[in-house]
């Protein structure tokens, strides 16, 4: 247990007091908002909502706290790791809180839980890099197999051109 000053009445009190027992000042909220960080994530304690360079949640216009992690901590954080390190920074700084809404943080909730169910409902094409063509600038290209060119190898020998390129333009039939 360490003393702190109280903010109101500058005595000196314990710092796992809920409040002043002097002048009645709420003590743990205090303690418990962190002030915003320009350069870290922050997070409103009203609704829920992550967001890292503004002050106000534009939501419901609260001000945001600073969560204690700087953006190349939270950078490095895998997808997965990321949604627990929410799940426990709203713990921590959002639900207690003495402007947490129930309303507010379920309905940021389901509107996180619709966009991640849309990201991960749209299909993904494998990547397939764009290639253009160096003499017509088509993006039209494909990429020359490895048996075209052995074919052209065993058909035409050391005199087969196909082994020097790797693209071929569909657009103007060039291989380059």
């Amino acid at each position: 247990m360490a003393l702190i000053n109280c903010p109101e009445c500058n005595k000196e009190i314990s710092d796992k007091t809920s409040y002043c027992p002097n002048c009645g000042f709420p003590i743990q909220s205090q303690a418990f908002k962190p002030k915003f960080s320009s350069t870290g994530m922050n997070v409103c304690p009203k609704c829920g909502k992550f967001n890292r360079r503004i002050e106000k949640c534009p939501d419901c216009n609260t001000e945001m706290i600073d969560c204690c992690c700087t953006t190349t901590e939270y950078d490095n954080l895998s997808s997965i790791e990321t949604r627990n390190w929410w799940q426990q920074m709203r713990e921590k700084y959002v639900i207690g809180s003495p402007e947490f809404d129930e309303v507010l943080y379920n309905k940021r909730l389901q509107e996180e839980k619709a966009e991640a169910d849309y990201y991960t409902s749209i299909p993904r094409k494998p990547y397939e890099p764009k290639v253009a063509c160096p003499y017509c600038k088509s993006t039209n290209t494909k990429k020359i197999s490895s048996m075209a060119k052995a074919t052209n190898i065993a058909l035409f020998g050391i005199f087969g051109n196909k082994r020097k390129y790797q693209w071929h333009c569909n657009n103007c039939n060039s291989d380059f």
